[in-house]
């Protein structure tokens, strides 16, 4: 058998010199292994989808019934509200299994973006057994928070923007926050207090980024929008196997971007410009 050669030598100019060229390296050439994430994440979510259709068939239910005046208006309200809490309660216990896939998730993503070997099966498990505690309190923090927030849209509150507050609180302030202790816990041995007080930190050194990544999240809450559930599940399926993925690689190269900056410059040295070449 015949070994395949390469169309041309490698040259140390060749390989990644900022975290750009990491992101677009990785997503040519190591983009089998954020597939395979994103292929056990869904595993993980089946249950939360399944939740998710439940919530979303009843809900359209009651709207159905308020449209033909089989229902008054405040059982609607009652109604859709008791709904959204039984739902929604049942949706933050789905969530801590995919605190599962995502704390093994995380770890393979490291591994890609420090542009390291990766050995999936190993790499995937030691990441369960490493993350799992820290990732499932982010995750069942983040799913109380926006349970909270969710419900808020079912209360009769005098002006409909001030609904939204809390949801906004949470997409562009406390997610971003959430994110940024996901990657530390992935990369440092740190308390909580430590992780969370330097979250803080690199979100407000760094708001106009957060607001970006935050808001390419929030887009996927216009799927909602779509009337058939069908085409709706189809379309999260797909994100979440080839998009979330790349977006949380994305954002680990810009956290590590953060962390040599303020962090890895004074403690930690060795970790410095992970994954890259610098040019001299």
């Amino acid at each position: 058998m015949k070994n395949k050669v390469a169309s041309k030598d490698f040259k140390i100019s060749d390989l990644p010199s900022n975290r750009k060229e990491v992101f677009f390296d990785c997503f040519k050439n190591r983009y089998k292994y954020l597939m395979y994430c994103g292929f056990i994440i869904l595993f993980c979510a089946i249950p939360f989808l399944i939740i998710c259709f439940l919530k979303s068939f009843y809900l359209s239910a009651l709207v159905k019934e308020l449209e033909a005046s089989n229902i008054t208006e405040q059982d609607y309200n009652l109604a859709s509200l008791r709904y959204a809490l039984i739902y929604n309660g049942f949706i933050v216990v789905s969530s801590l299994l995919i605190s599962i896939g995502i704390s093994g998730a995380t770890r393979v993503i490291r591994q890609i973006g420090w542009e390291e070997p990766v050995f999936f099966t190993r790499d995937f498990i030691d990441g369960i057994k490493m993350n799992y505690k820290q990732i499932f309190v982010h995750v069942f923090l983040l799913s109380l928070i926006y349970m909270i927030s969710d419900l808020f849209l079912y209360i009769n509150i005098p002006y409909m923007i001030f609904r939204y507050i809390p949801l906004v609180i949470f997409i562009f302030i406390v997610f971003p926050i959430s994110l940024y202790s996901v990657a530390q816990n992935n990369i440092y041995n740190m308390s909580n207090i430590k992780v969370t007080t330097n979250s803080l930190l690199f979100f407000f050194k760094s708001v106009p980024v957060c607001i970006l990544f935050s808001l390419t999240i929030s887009l996927s809450l216009l799927i909602g929008f779509i009337p058939n559930f069908t085409i709706r599940l189809l379309i999260y399926v797909l994100l979440i196997i080839f998009a979330f993925p790349l977006y949380y690689l994305a954002w680990f190269l810009h956290s590590s971007s953060m962390f040599d900056k303020y962090l890895n410059i004074n403690y930690y040295p060795e970790l410095m410009d992970k994954g890259i070449t610098r040019r001299r």
